[in-house]
């Protein structure tokens, strides 16, 4: 009996320490469109993409954060979990017209670090999902200037082509006097 009783007891201790392993972690989602131009005559490369709500993003001001009562000077630690790119417009159209892109945060007086990527796009995608480098933000993050900028390889697609990015971002937070964990 006194060894069933400790194995439950060890089975609570661990799941409350799986549990409160995350307690002090927020994720923080934010979203941004781009329209790329048609292609022209002239074969046009299609070069940078402007995410404009990336430029300038403040991770103070999202709507996860603002509700748990955080603060920047609070942050522990930011990684991105997850960048995913979606065709929002026309129908049908996929990202043919991309051969790679790349995602960075820049601040300054802070180096250009590469947060994301994918080196070669398989035709016929509507949908991608980028390789996430395993980069630490905390730096940029609570830096005044953060600015999440792209560089793409591949022509302008045929028609104007409206693309969404959502961004997640995994945000420890120190929450000094928490009850519990």
């Amino acid at each position: 009996m006194a060894t069933r009783v400790a194995r439950i007891a060890g089975l609570l201790f661990i799941l409350f320490a799986l549990q409160c392993s995350s307690i002090d972690n927020i994720q923080v989602e934010t979203s941004s469109e781009t329209t790329i131009p048609a292609r022209s005559l002239v074969e046009d490369l299609v070069g940078n993409l402007a995410f404009l709500g990336f430029d300038g993003f403040d991770i103070s001001q999202s709507e996860e954060f603002q509700n748990g009562g955080y603060t920047k000077d609070q942050i522990d630690s930011v990684r991105i979990l997850s960048l995913q790119l979606e065709i929002v417009a026309p129908e049908g159209a996929t990202f043919d017209f991309l051969e790679s892109i790349h995602f960075f945060v820049e601040a300054e007086g802070l180096p250009r670090v590469q947060i994301a990527g994918l080196a070669a796009i398989a035709d016929g995608q509507t949908l991608l999902d980028l390789d996430i480098d395993k980069v630490e933000l905390l730096e940029y993050v609570v830096s005044p200037t953060i600015k999440i900028t792209t560089e793409a390889t591949g022509l302008r697609p045929e028609q104007e082509t409206q693309v969404k990015a959502d961004l997640i971002f995994d945000v420890d937070v120190n929450v000094d006097g928490s009850v519990g964990c």
